[in-house]
C-alpha cells in the first residue's frame, strides 16, 4: 500500500478539531493539542491527511521526529533500494541506493552503540538487532536521500538526544491565543453617502446601526458596511428622515 499524494481541503478549524481529539484520546502517545495540530499541518503541506501525522510523526519531549518504518517507506516509494549484507544482535550491515544520490554501505555494531551511550538502553537490550539496523538505514538515508527526514530526526534518535540535550521550553514573545483567527471571513464592504446637513441626533442613531450592523461612519460623512447588510441600512436611513431629506437622499 502506498502513501498516495491527494489534494487535501480539511480547514483549519477541522485540523484543530482533530488534535484535539487525538490529544484526549492519548493515542499514538500525543498528549498536546497544539503539538498535534502542528504535525497534522505538516503532513497537510505534503498533501497527506493530518491524521497520518499520527502514523508517521512523534513528539519527543517537544521535538518533531519521525518514525523508521515512515522514513524507509518513504525512501523505497520514491526509487530507493535497500540491500542487507549482514544482519545480528552484533551488527547490522546494509547498503542503500537511491537514483538521486547514488550509493552508501553503512554498518553499525554493537560495539558503536555501547561507544555511543546507547547500547545499555532497554530498547537496545531488549532488541539491538533492531536498534542496530534502524541506526544503520537513518545514517545511510541521510547520505543518499536526505530529503526523506529533511533534517528531522528518527524517533530513536529524538529520544537520544532529549537524554542527553533537554530542550529548554522557551516562553514564546506572541501569544498565539490572542492572534486573530486565520479563519475570519473577509467582509466585502460598500459606502453609502449621507447628507453632512443632517441634525446631530439623526446622525448619532445612523451611526450606531453601522455599528450594529458591524460598519462605521467615518468623518467625511460616509458610511461603510458589509455589503449584505447595505439595503438594510440604506431602509433604516430612509425610516428616520423628514420629507425632503428623504427625497434628497433617494435622489
Amino acid at each position: 500500500m502506498t502513501n498516495q499524494i491527494l489534494p487535501v481541503e480539511h480547514g483549519i478549524k477541522y485540523v484543530e478539531t482533530m488534535a484535539n481529539v487525538v490529544a484526549r484520546s492519548g493515542l499514538f502517545g500525543v498528549k498536546d493539542p497544539t503539538q498535534a495540530m502542528a504535525l497534522m499541518l505538516l503532513c497537510q503541506a505534503e498533501g497527506l491527511h493530518p491524521m497520518a501525522a499520527c502514523r508517521q510523526y512523534h513528539v519527543i519531549q517537544g521535538r518533531a521526529s519521525m518514525t523508521s518504518q515512515t522514513m524507509m517507506s518513504r525512501f523505497l516509494q520514491m526509487g530507493g533500494k535497500q540491500e542487507i549484507h549482514s544482519l545480528s544482535d552484533e551488527t547490522a550491515d546494509i547498503t542503500l541506493t537511491h537514483p538521486a544520490g547514488g550509493s552508501a554501505r553503512i554498518q553499525w555494531t554493537i560495539e558503536m552503540a555501547k561507544k555511543a551511550g546507547l547500547a545499555g538502553k532497554d530498547n537496545w537490550k531488549s532488541h539491538p538487532r533492531s536498534m542496530l539496523l534502524r541506526r544503520a538505514q537513518a545514517e545511510a538515508v541521510r547520505a543518499v536521500a536526505p530529503f526523506i527526514l529533511e533534517g528531522l530526526p528518527t524517533e530513536d534518535e529524538a529520544v537520544e538526544i532529549e537524554e542527553t540535550h533537554p530542550l529548554t521550553k522557551v516562553k514564546p514573545d506572541i501569544n498565539v491565543d490572542k492572534l486573530p483567527s486565520l479563519t475570519e471571513p473577509v467582509i466585502e464592504m460598500v459606502e453609502v453617502a449621507l447628507d453632512s446637513t443632517w441634525d446631530k441626533e439623526i446622525k448619532a442613531r445612523i451611526a450606531k446601526e453601522a455599528k450594529r450592523l458591524g460598519g462605521r461612519v467615518g468623518a467625511d460623512a460616509i458610511a461603510h458596511v458589509p455589503s449584505a447588510k447595505s439595503f438594510e441600512f440604506q431602509e433604516y436611513i430612509v425610516g428616520l428622515l423628514p420629507e425632503a431629506d428623504f427625497a434628497k437622499f433617494t435622489a
